[in-house]
């Protein structure tokens, strides 16, 4: 065997836990507690993305939250609050003067966040490096569009944000000059959220068409990211080490892998091992690429490591050969599948989330 890959794969029951959501709005992952946080309505969730979620808070945080440091911040409408992760304690509610609908959120990763002002086409700055005497000010006075979901982007110096309208755009704003500039106009209306990964690709959620829209770095090129069914996605999160897309849609939250398959090379030789989608609901679709003729053996395992499924179990021509596999007696939860050599050998392995 040369080129080997597995991968984790997790199965949700979508309708069988969306019950407790009733106006999820934004996401945001906590890696100190390794969940998501969802605002819904006037009490934050907690999270785990396979089907457990638990009341974090019941301050009435409903719009943009974000994680800076231990700390998750979080959008009233016309204040900003401050929760200690690790304590759930309430460290302080900023009211912002003259606030209209203080809506999309981000940070700057050391003391500085900014906030979209729906009603009032603004962004707000607020510094946060004093926990205890919190300090805004009006940064931008007019975005000119209706702004909804802002990210910070260090690695260019500025804010970007889109806006909510027929043919939305993602437009940028100098975090040193404060001039706003048009980065690209889309055919989409009403977006409503903005999130990057790690490998500096943006997400943009719109509400016409309802998808995912995959930008690369500079704009220049994008891709309609495949996902379950979406309706009205909102102020989506991503989990940067793990690769996942979590979409909140007012009474269901989806989590969606993106991650690249981890790969070991071996004799200069190659297989590639892919599934289609992550989480998956009734079948994924999987696929092996092979340099040359091999003894294979494609196994769905549970966490406790006894083996649910055999997939495959053949020689294959070199080539491409894809398969279909029924999921849909598998309970949710977490599952790996496996790809062994002839010899019986697992070479590498990657779980989506553990």
């Amino acid at each position: 065997m040369k080129f080997i890959s597995i991968l984790a794969f997790t199965i949700l029951a979508y309708t069988g836990y969306s019950q407790n959501y009733s106006s999820a709005e934004s996401v945001e992952w906590d890696p100190i507690n390794e969940q998501w946080l969802v605002s819904n309505g006037f009490n934050i969730i907690a999270d785990d993305g396979l089907g457990n979620k638990t009341i974090f808070s019941n301050d009435g945080t409903s719009y943009g939250l974000e994680v800076m440091g231990d700390v998750l911040y979080g959008l009233t409408g016309s204040a900003l609050k401050a929760i200690d992760l690790n304590t759930k304690e309430t460290l302080f509610e900023l009211n912002i003067s003259g606030a209209g609908f203080l809506n999309g959120l981000t940070n700057d990763g050391e003391s500085t966040l900014y906030a979209t002002d729906f009603s009032n086409r603004e962004v707000i700055k607020i510094d946060v490096s004093d926990i205890n005497q919190p300090t805004y000010e009006t940064f931008i006075s007019n975005t000119f569009e209706t702004p909804n979901g802002i990210l910070y982007d260090g690695e260019n110096d500025r804010l970007l944000y889109v806006t909510w309208q027929s043919n939305a755009k993602v437009k940028a704003i100098d975090l040193t000059t404060k001039a706003i500039t048009t980065i690209v106009n889309t055919n989409l209306d009403n977006i409503d959220g903005i999130d990057d990964d790690a490998e500096g690709n943006f997400y943009l959620s719109s509400w016409s068409p309802d998808i995912i829209t995959k930008y690369n770095q500079d704009f220049t090129l994008s891709e309609v990211i495949t996902t379950p069914t979406l309706n009205n996605p909102a102020d989506i999160g991503f989990d940067k080490d793990n690769m996942v897309l979590a979409i909140p849609m007012g009474t269901d939250v989806i989590f969606v892998s993106l991650g690249n398959v981890g790969l070991t090379d071996i004799d200069n030789g190659r297989i590639v091992f892919g599934i289609n989608e992550n989480p998956v609901q009734n079948n994924a679709h999987l696929s092996i690429e092979l340099i040359q003729s091999e003894k294979v053996k494609v196994e769905i395992l549970d966490m406790g490591g006894r083996t649910i499924e055999t997939v495959v179990q053949s020689e294959l021509s070199a080539g491409t050969h894809s398969f279909d596999i029924d999921t849909s007696n598998l309970q949710a939860g977490m599952y790996i599948v496996v790809l062994y050599d002839q010899n019986g050998n697992v070479m590498s392995q990657k779980l989506i989330k553990e």
